[in-house]
């Protein structure tokens, strides 16, 4: 596998790790609201088990009742509350699971970036390479940098080790237009990023 190659499935991977991870954090944040929604209403059924206990406490000793609906009535208050604590411990495991989810988030992010910073070098790699092999564009370039450092010394009295050679760089190889960036950007999202801005969404 080429160095580009292999670094663009780290990257991809990494990308595709931290969708996933995302993804984990949206579901328990759905989850943990709807155990919390449900909480009120346990509590409340607990309360209706209580009274629906006392009163039937109170028909036995009155005669109305016998043991066993006191017995069953007992047996709703202590359903009602484990589903209560069976509901509460739900929510902090939950919580527990979103608080790794959360702390793993920002590790994933530095891989992404990190990742992405290896492909752009592999990337580059070969173009540095071949500008460098490349005699005869160097030999221009020279030529154009002589004749600046030459034009300088003459006009501005400057030194011959004045000429800023990046800025050369830059002047040959002109920067990319707006809907240039726009473009590859918008490629760079389709074949890397597609798995994270769809779970952003």
């Amino acid at each position: 596998m080429s160095d580009i190659k292999a670094a663009q499935k780290e990257m991809n991977d990494a990308y595709a790790d931290y969708a996933e991870l995302k993804k984990r954090l949206k579901s328990f944040g759905s989850r943990r609201e709807e155990v919390k929604e449900s909480i009120p209403q346990l509590t409340a059924k607990i309360e209706e088990a209580e009274k629906h206990k006392q009163k039937a406490m109170a028909d036995y000793a009155a005669g109305v009742v016998d043991q066993n609906a006191v017995t069953e009535a007992r047996a709703m208050v202590e359903s009602a509350c484990r589903e209560e604590e069976q509901a509460n411990g739900m929510l902090e495991a939950i919580q527990g699971e979103h608080r790794k989810a959360v702390d793993a988030l920002y590790p994933a992010r530095d891989r992404c970036r990190d990742a992405r910073r290896r492909y752009c070098q592999a990337c580059a790699e070969p173009i540095e390479d071949q500008l460098a092999g490349d005699t005869k564009i160097r030999r221009q370039l020279l030529d154009i940098f002589a004749a600046a450092a030459l034009e300088n010394d003459v006009e501005l009295g400057f030194g011959q080790g004045q000429v800023d050679w990046e800025l050369l760089l830059t002047n040959t190889f002109p920067e990319p237009t707006n809907d240039e960036i726009d473009k590859a950007i918008e490629r760079f999202e389709r074949n890397h990023m597609q798995d994270s801005k769809e779970v952003a969404a």
